[in-house]
């Protein structure tokens, strides 16, 4: 009885790893897809902020 008990411990704390290191691999893709959004809008307000200066310049609003 007390093999099987702990035969079931083992199972238990090999899933647990399994899910533990699955969790760190979602939070390391997270983290990756955030910063990827943040460059994205940061480089995506950039251009248009240099559009903006083009046009003002070009159409004598400066």
């Amino acid at each position: 009885m007390r093999d099987m008990r702990n035969s079931m411990d083992r199972k238990f704390d090999s899933m647990d790893n399994r899910f533990d290191s699955i969790q760190q691999e979602l939070r390391g893709v997270m983290r990756f897809m955030i910063g990827m959004v943040i460059t994205f809008f940061t480089t995506l307000i950039g251009l248009g902020a240099a559009i903006l200066g083009v046009m003002a310049k070009g159409l004598h609003w400066l």
